[in-house]
């Protein structure tokens, strides 16, 4: 599979070397031939040359003319050469004329100057087999069998080939000091290439390209146009000084341009491709649409989510040096995203590396994800609502569950990240973040996301997430610190629920594994401890509720309840998350509470236990789903709890006794009266 890779790569070197190997070989019999020699006996010379060189026919089907003195001349028209034998009967290369004009007194000091070297309507029929080998590499054979035994042994398998033809030899070079080129064009070309491993196929059409340059010291102007994919594209590229970008050192400077009308790169600046390349200059890319240009260059739409990844442009300085590429000074815009940064990108490890640092203004992530599951009122098989419930208070209404989709984290092994980013503002799903300082790394399926700061809400949030895609199952790790965040707009965004307003104050580690959302939810862990600062519980007023528990109202839509404070601690295990030391004070009022939170249900099952001075303890039940949830009076709680509040007046008394007693029937009464009222309306 590496050979395929390489080959694939190489194919446009091939083509450049075979065209100058074949003119050297033709150049080498014209010049030794004799002038008078017939043409057909040259013909025959150069056909017979082609085959020991390659193992493959080259047949000149139409004229060939040959002049030597002034300058050689060939011009040679309907020309094919052969293709490999798995390749099929179509040739690998055709052309309707070649002229060549090449002055022959610079060859005696090793100067190649072409005065004129056109190829007209140029076809390239490039292949590959189902294991990658190319139709390009004349010293292997395609088929088991066709080597002799001896190639065998000595593990060499040239193609087959008629007897007494030559091996092609290794030669080292043309060991060529100086080239000179005029009129050096290609005209109405075409290249297909046929990928036997993927079974695809691309080409381009329509290529022209026309080439100058003077000699090595001058100025090298290629100009060339094809078309891909049904658009045309545009290439330019001008070289100051080719010796200087041949040869390693300083370099040439260069200018690049291509375009097309999905995409424009402009490069200008310091060039060398000698052995390493490198070079440094301004680089200048502009894309009207990703998703249009992936569609096109790959020919099938951006399998992406969301509404994104339209308008992206950069400019920057980039040096090159190898496999390294850096990018500084960088201006960006990708959507409505303006952003500046440094980048460095290393594509020579087993996976691409990405290092910098990036600011950008508004991140909406919104536009770059799927939209939620069961958004505009449906459901899917990957996202089934759970089944109606009715709280509390009579309500229905359809809770919706985690998603089972299995979550797709294999992009996070493509590449390697170790990037500084800071935002003004980020938008996920419906939370609003602020000003944002995080530290993203990704190596090798590890992700971790370092907050030093986050807004949010008029609070701030700092930890560290961590999520592993190194094995079938993701694992999550996080320890979160939530500080003076208001509870409302939170609550809001986060479950659609704005029944509770405060700051609060969170610390929490969590830690979870699985394929899916809900696998994640059900197998999370951890601790942590909740706090809840100059608040308000809306749709029940515990305060009137315990001192007049017949007044309350069932369902949580009677008024609502200020909150000095509430903290506690929790647990989770497996999902379930338990809490058994809340406690609350308020204006008037001292609570505390217990119970659970399951997750996994997106449900709500909690006693919390209020109490006014001097009046009874009411205990309250809170039940239901996450977007619906119901309270009520406990009644039977309420009188079992209060028989010990009345003991504790038997020493002041029967009298004494006599008053709490009828305190409590009084109450108790009372609640049952008010309970009917809500249940039944009389």
């Amino acid at each position: 599979m590496a050979k395929h890779k390489s080959s694939g790569r190489g194919w446009i070197k091939w083509i450049g070397g075979i065209v100058i190997g074949v003119v050297v070989i033709i150049i080498a019999l014209l010049v030794a031939a004799p002038m008078l020699v017939p043409v057909d006996t040259v013909r025959a010379q150069i056909v017979s040359a082609v085959k020991d060189a390659t193992g493959r026919d080259l047949d000149i089907k139409g004229g060939l003319s040959v002049s030597v003195f002034p300058s050689l001349a060939v011009t040679a028209k309907d020309v094919t050469f052969s293709n490999a034998s798995w390749a099929g009967d179509k040739p690998m290369a055709s052309l309707a004329k070649l002229d060549l004009h090449l002055r022959l007194l610079p060859l005696l000091s090793k100067h190649i100057e072409i005065s004129s070297f056109v190829l007209e309507k140029p076809v390239i029929d490039l292949q590959t087999d189902k294991n990658g080998r190319g139709n390009w590499e004349f010293g292997q054979v395609a088929t088991a069998g066709t080597a002799t035994p001896a190639q065998q042994q000595k593990g060499v398998a040239k193609e087959a080939a008629p007897a007494g033809t030559k091996p092609a030899s290794g030669g080292g070079g043309l060991g060529i000091g100086e080239i000179a080129l005029g009129d050096v064009r290609i005209i109405d070309g075409q290249v297909a290439y046929h990928d036997g491993v993927t079974n695809k196929t691309d080409g381009a059409d329509a290529i022209n390209l026309k080439v100058s340059l003077p000699n090595m010291d001058s100025p090298l102007a290629l100009d060339g146009s094809a078309t891909w994919h049904q658009k045309p594209v545009q290439l330019t590229l001008d070289a100051k000084n080719p010796r200087e970008l041949l040869n390693a050192g300083a370099g040439s400077q260069v200018g690049l341009k291509f375009s097309a009308d999905t995409i424009k790169l402009a490069f200008n600046g310091m060039l060398s491709v000698a052995g390493t390349p490198k070079g440094n200059g301004d680089v200048d890319l502009s894309v009207p649409s990703i998703r249009n240009l992936v569609a096109w260059s790959t020919g099938k739409p951006l399998d992406a989510p969301g509404d994104g990844l339209g308008p992206f442009s950069l400019k920057g300085k980039v040096t090159v040096d190898g496999a390294k590429y850096g990018l500084g000074g960088v201006q960006l815009a990708l959507d409505q995203i303006k952003g500046t940064g440094d980048l460095t990108v290393d594509t020579g490890g087993a996976r691409p590396s990405l290092k910098g640092k990036l600011a950008v203004d508004k991140l909406d992530l919104n536009h770059y994800m799927a939209a939620e599951k069961g958004a505009g009122g449906g459901s899917t098989a990957s996202n089934t609502a759970a089944p109606a419930k009715t709280n509390a208070g009579g309500n229905t209404q359809q809770a919706q569950g985690w998603s089972d989709e299995p979550i797709d984290a294999s992009g996070l092994k493509a590449a390697d990240l170790n990037i500084g980013l800071a935002a003004d503002a980020i938008v996920y799903r419906k939370l609003d973040i602020g000003k944002t300082a995080a530290q993203i790394t990704l190596d090798n399926g590890r992700l971790t996301l370092d907050l030093s700061d986050m807004a949010l809400y008029q609070g701030d949030v700092k930890g560290r997430v961590q999520v592993d895609a190194t094995a079938a199952a993701l694992a999550t790790n996080a320890n979160l610190s939530i500080n003076k965040v208001q509870a409302g707009p939170l609550l809001q965004a986060l479950a659609n629920n704005d029944r509770v307003t405060g700051q609060i104050v969170v610390d929490t580690q969590l830690t979870s594994h699985g394929k899916s959302q809900k696998e994640l939810v059900s197998a999370l862990n951890g601790k942590g401890s909740l706090a809840l600062q100059n608040g308000v519980i809306k749709g029940i007023d515990l305060v009137g509720l315990v001192k007049d528990a017949a007044t309350s109202v069932v369902g949580g839509k009677g008024g609502e309840t200020q909150i000095s404070t509430a903290s506690g601690t929790y647990v989770i295990t497996n999902g379930i998350l338990t809490n058994k030391d809340l406690k609350v004070s308020a204006p008037q009022l001292s609570a505390s509470g217990q119970g659970t939170v399951p997750l996994p249900s997106r449900t709500v099952d909690y006693k919390l236990t209020a109490s006014v001075v001097s009046t009874l303890a009411v205990p309250i039940n809170v039940k239901g789903s996450w977007d619906n949830i119901g309270w009520n009076v406990d009644l039977a709680g309420m009188a079992t709890q209060n028989v010990g509040n009345a003991a504790k007046l038997v020493g002041s008394g029967a009298a004494g006794l006599g008053n709490a007693a009828g305190g409590a029937a009084n109450g108790a009464g009372g609640a049952l009266k008010g309970l009917g009222k809500s249940l039944f309306g009389n």
